[in-house]
């Protein structure tokens, strides 16, 4: 079987917490991009397929590179396959 190796790929992405979804109901805050509030205490993303999957706190929500459906990452999966980008001097001014 032929190995293959990814491509460099630079996702946005963030992790759920707790904090937000507590401020989500407690105090009706919005819900970041991509995620969807679908009963009490229950968070769902939207994937490219269009399939809705629960995310737990603690998880990554991670956008789809082509397209505008979302996907979650176990925080474990995340850290190691990803690492922060370095900023660039343009994106600083």
């Amino acid at each position: 079987m032929r190995q293959y190796v990814s491509k460099p790929t630079t996702v946005s992405a963030y992790q759920l917490t707790d904090e937000m979804m507590f401020n989500h109901v407690a105090n009706g805050h919005e819900l970041p991009e991509g995620l969807d509030f679908s009963g009490e205490y229950s968070v769902c993303v939207t994937t490219i397929q269009g399939e809705r999957v629960s995310v737990k706190p603690g998880e990554w929500i991670v956008r789809e590179p082509i397209g505008d459906g979302h996907y979650p990452v176990a925080d474990e999966v995340f850290r190691a396959k990803y690492m922060p980008r370095a900023v660039t001097h343009d994106e600083t001014s």
